[in-house]
């Protein structure tokens, strides 16, 4: 279910210096699930709008997919389409950290900068090194 680079190991989406997985939209297994968990939270759980973070890890670099013949574009498409079917028209969907191109038709609004924080200046114990993407006024900006 977890995409694989070319060394096969899982992909990183080296976020804030840390480690993230990047779930597999080309796998049915992982598309039926991500369907069953959107909706469940649309339909049993009464979510208007939902939050999505993180999605360009559905397209990290890799060949270690369940169809190596599909791009990561593709793959992006394909999850997407999954999230907005799950999710029906009537759901305010904003999409984060997402390719803007991919989201078209798929979210209704989407955050475009870094993440805000509750200060100007990143706070450690955070990598020193990504100060321009962490959770910051000062990044956000």
């Amino acid at each position: 279910w977890i995409i694989r680079n070319d060394a096969g190991r899982h992909a990183n989406s080296a976020n804030c210096g840390k480690f993230f997985y990047g779930l597999d939209a080309t796998n049915p297994g992982v598309r039926k699930h991500v369907y069953d968990t959107v909706k469940r939270a649309v339909e049993e759980w009464g979510f208007d709008v939902l939050k999505l973070d993180f999605l360009y890890a559905s397209c990290l670099e890799g060949n270690g997919k369940y169809d190596p013949t599909m791009s990561r574009a593709e793959a992006m498409h394909l999850g997407l389409r999954t999230i907005r079917a799950a999710a029906g028209n009537d759901t305010f969907i904003i999409g984060c950290g997402c390719p803007i191109g991919s989201a078209v038709g798929f979210v209704d609004g989407m955050r475009v900068s870094c993440d805000t924080g509750p200060t100007y200046l990143p706070e450690f114990p955070l990598p020193h090194w990504d100060n321009g993407t962490l959770p910051a006024l000062k990044g956000m900006m």
